[in-house]
């Protein structure tokens, strides 16, 4: 029997919540599986009311949606700020879109929402412990004590890690990337006519956004504790012309044109996370100078505050004027 041990603790919980992918543990090694990559002989009855010890794969703790509102609900019973609980109770009351105005909402009361996360850890690896026991007790082994974490704070952020992204390589192809640079400019863009914006996308493309496997291409990408993609950053860089210098000490513009974070990983701090690496890492390379440049697409880019406490400046801005029926208001199409 494998140990349970608390970054395998905190790996099963985030599996427990991902809505992409299913995973079995592998009780001889103690790693998560998915499931789609067992043959269907090796997988455990995921339905069965008991768990079947002989089976090398076992299914990790339900964990459904219903739980994740009850979570929720007992957390704001403990809450003593009242501003927060009444604002955070009626959007559950509201029963309309209630995981995503919760995780929204809770944002704007920071000390509130590291209590939140705290709070949900602890009720979820309480979860996973009683699990485990079970596990321990049908393989005929003695309950185990598990004692507590040393650190619980900033927990979520200290299990995601942003690293240079590398497409195939890494595990997430070229065309994926593609896919999600797609993806988040049609949310950047919701009031526009499908036509319009399929051609402002294309546009971009063709004249401004190379290949992601590129050379100029620079990527970063942000993983949970199971390697799962949480988000990414996609610049390139692009040599400034001028007096003949030496390439490596020749200025360059770091152009940013897109930052996705898939949206069950949002508020999390995850975009700020992906562009303070990139900036960092910006800076540190090279000889010549690095300049930034920010061409996100939308009306709101992400991260417009933090962009601005390092040291960004607004250097204008494009607008498109359409019919009042094509689209409500005057939208700044980039930054």
């Amino acid at each position: 029997m494998f140990e349970l041990s608390d970054e395998l603790v905190r790996q099963i919980i985030f599996a427990m919540e991902n809505q992409n992918n299913c995973y079995v543990i592998d009780t001889e090694l103690g790693v998560l599986v998915r499931v789609d990559g067992l043959p269907p002989e090796q997988l455990p009855d995921m339905d069965a009311e008991e768990l079947d010890m002989e089976c090398r794969y076992q299914p990790l703790p339900d964990w459904t949606s219903a739980d994740g509102f009850q979570l929720m609900e007992r957390f704001l019973g403990e809450l003593h700020n009242p501003v927060a609980r009444n604002t955070l109770q009626e959007i559950l009351l509201s029963g309309k879109r209630v995981f995503r105005r919760f995780k929204d909402t809770i944002r704007e009361y920071p000390e509130v929402e590291k209590r939140y996360f705290r709070f949900k850890y602890l009720e979820m690896r309480r979860v996973v412990r009683e699990w485990y026991s079970r596990l321990r007790e049908l393989a005929g082994l003695d309950a185990q004590e598990l004692g507590a974490d040393e650190e619980l704070d900033d927990l979520v952020l200290t299990e995601i890690t942003v690293t240079p992204l590398v497409p195939a390589a890494d595990g997430t192809s070229a065309e994926a990337l593609v896919d999600l640079d797609h993806r988040a400019f049609v949310e950047a863009y919701p009031d526009l006519p499908d036509p319009l914006r399929e051609h402002l996308y294309e546009r971009r493309r063709r004249q401004e956004l190379k290949h992601p496997a590129a050379p100029e291409a620079i990527l970063y990408g942000a993983r949970n504790p199971l390697e799962d993609l949480c988000g990414f950053l996609w610049a390139q860089r692009e040599p400034i012309e001028g007096e003949p210098q030496l390439p490596e000490e020749a200025p360059h513009l770091m152009v940013i044109y897109q930052i996705f974070v898939y949206p069950e990983y949002r508020g999390l701090g995850i975009a700020t996370s992906l562009l303070e690496q990139f900036l960092h890492d910006t800076r540190e390379q090279g000889a010549g100078e690095q300049y930034v440049l920010s061409r996100l697409p939308g009306r709101e880019p992400p991260l417009t505050a933090l962009m601005r406490t390092l040291e960004f400046r607004d250097i204008g801005r494009v607008y498109l004027s359409a019919p009042a029926a094509t689209v409500e208001n005057a939208a700044a199409l980039t930054p």
